[in-house]
């Protein structure tokens, strides 16, 4: 018996709609490959099918989109198809979740014209999808660190997780927590870590060195030199050009406990291990922001006694008594 297409009424071999949806993608993905872009989604955005569908069909060539316009392309595809307003207040929900497990207000998903670029980032994020290092340094410069940080541990367990995770991707999930000031996930995300086999040293090192200054941030001296000593013995016994960082932490610490000789000392081996001046200048100041009036003084003191030209900024730091 000779079958019809339910939409268009053709002769049709499929049930339902779906021999135009299926001339729908050959289009689309026809357009794009001329590099008509704006035609597909013109398109997409005219097609008498449901909102949800085209979503997920417009999200198969969104490789090719990106590499098209960038991330503007998904802004123009939102505002295009997104006019559904019933879809739209249905999603509220979920949208309400996903700023809540990003840590970002739902307006940011969301505004009058339609979903932002960013929900687009994020429902990929949750699609275990690849980012592009374009994306990347997006969210960096718009300061989501958060959202790389989850980004990141989802990948580093993705690979493997603490069995055979690339540690590269836990630390940089630690540097974007820190950069969130939330040094406790820091150290509850790498609390098992000293415990698995080494696979990358120069990685490891630098997850040992995050925790290493997560504690030093939450001002947990003890452990977190305990950490920075786990850092430097791997780099000494595994890499041919040590970390200088681990000296960085431990240098702030001392500085920050009152000893300020051993901390120029370990500064001074960062700095002979490749760190630059500003780097550690960078340290000294926040441990003296950190502090209370008289330890600025005492630390701006001996910078000025050290060395005066070099240190001539620590003088503006100094607390004048009233």
């Amino acid at each position: 018996m000779q079958s019809y297409c339910l939409k268009c009424k053709e002769t049709a071999n499929d049930p339902d709609d779906l021999h135009c949806r299926r001339k729908l993608v050959a289009e689309v993905k026809h357009l794009l490959s001329q590099g008509g872009l704006e035609e597909a989604e013109n398109l997409v955005s005219n097609a008498q099918f449901d909102i949800e569908w085209k979503r997920e069909m417009f999200k198969r060539f969104s490789s090719e989109l990106v590499r098209q316009r960038g991330l503007a392309g998904w802004e123009v595809y939102f505002k295009k198809v997104e006019q559904d307003k019933e879809a739209a207040k249905r999603g509220q929900v979920s949208l309400s979740l996903l700023a809540n497990k990003y840590a970002i207000s739902v307006t940011e998903l969301v505004n009058s014209e339609g979903p932002t670029p960013l929900t687009m980032i994020l429902l990929r994020i949750e699609a275990k999808e690849v980012l592009e290092e374009t994306v990347l340094q997006l969210l960096e410069q718009e300061s989501k660190f958060y959202i790389l940080a989850r980004y990141y541990f989802q990948v580093y367990e993705e690979s493997g997780g603490m069995e055979t995770g690339d540690s590269w991707h836990l630390a940089k999930a630690c540097k974007f927590l820190r950069k969130d000031k939330k040094a406790d996930s820091v150290i509850k995300i790498t609390k098992e870590f000293s415990s698995r086999d080494i696979i990358s040293p120069k990685a490891d090192t630098a997850v040992f060195t995050s925790r290493a200054g997560a504690f030093k941030d939450l001002f947990r001296f003890r452990e977190a030199k305990i950490a920075a000593h786990e850092a430097i013995a791997l780099s000494d016994l595994f890499l041919l050009h040590k970390s200088d960082y681990p000296y960085n932490v431990l240098g702030a610490i001392a500085y920050a406990e009152g000893d300020y000789d051993t901390g120029s000392e370990y500064f001074s081996e960062a700095i002979r291990l490749g760190a630059s001046r500003k780097s550690v200048d960078n340290e000294i100041r926040k441990i003296i922001n950190q502090s209370n009036p008289k330890t600025v003084n005492d630390i701006v003191d001996y910078l000025l006694n050290k060395d005066g030209e070099r240190y001539a900024w620590a003088e503006k730091f100094r607390v004048i008594s009233k």
